[in-house]
C-alpha cells in the first residue's frame, strides 16, 4: 500500500468495515485487501478499541477467503489459520513481540504466560505479557485466548473469561 494511503494514525484511508455475527457477539472488523488492523468485539454497540468505520458496515455475504469470511469460518469450524497480514498501527515494540509470537500458537494448542515470555527472551516478563495480550487489537486472528496460567488454568481475558472458555474448548484445547 502507497503511504499516501494512510491517515496520520496509520489506519489506511480506503479500510473497510465488516461486522461479522458470532456464539460470542458480533466482532467488528477493519481491514483493507488481506490486512486486519483491528478486530473489534461489540459489547452492547460499544467499540473495545474505538477505531470508527471508514464506509459502509458490511454485514456478509463476505467476498471468499476475505478476512470477515475467514473468521465467520473459523466460528463455523470449517477454519484453522488465517491467511491474512497483520496491520498493527498500535503498540508498543514489546507488545508486537508478545502478538507475534501468539500467534505462532498453533490452532488446538495453548501456552502459559510464562512460556510466552521466555520465547521472546524476557523470562520475567510474565505479567507484561499478559498486559500485551490485553492490549491485543486482533484477538483471535492473534489467539490472546491460547494463553494460559500456570498449570494450565483459565485467567485473564479481555473479551471474558467465559469466550476463552468457549474458543478452547472449540479447539478442542484442555484447559
Amino acid at each position: 500500500m502507497a503511504k499516501d494511503s494512510f491517515a496520520s494514525d496509520g489506519v489506511p484511508r480506503d479500510m473497510r468495515t465488516a461486522e461479522v455475527s458470532t456464539p460470542l457477539g458480533v466482532f467488528r472488523l477493519g481491514y483493507l485487501g488481506r490486512s486486519v488492523v483491528y478486530n473489534d468485539l461489540m459489547e452492547r454497540g460499544v467499540e473495545r478499541f474505538g477505531v470508527p468505520p471508514t464506509g459502509p458496515i458490511e454485514h456478509g455475504p463476505f467476498a471468499q477467503g476475505s478476512p470477515p469470511d475467514q473468521l465467520n469460518d473459523y466460528f463455523l469450524g470449517k477454519r484453522r489459520t488465517f491467511d491474512v497480514d497483520l496491520h498493527l498501527v498500535r503498540g508498543s515494540e514489546f507488545d508486537r513481540k508478545v502478538w507475534f509470537e501468539l500467534a505462532r500458537i498453533p490452532y488446538g494448542s495453548s501456552l502459559t504466560y510464562g512460556e510466552v515470555a521466555e520465547r521472546i527472551r524476557k523470562p520475567r516478563a510474565a505479567r507484561a505479557v499478559g498486559g500485551a495480550a490485553h492490549r491485543n487489537p486482533i484477538p483471535i486472528m492473534i489467539p490472546c485466548h491460547r494463553l494460559v496460567g500456570k498449570g494450565g488454568g483459565l485467567t485473564g481475558f479481555g473479551l471474558g473469561i467465559w469466550r476463552k472458555k468457549w474458543l478452547l474448548d472449540h479447539e478442542g484445547v484442555k484447559a
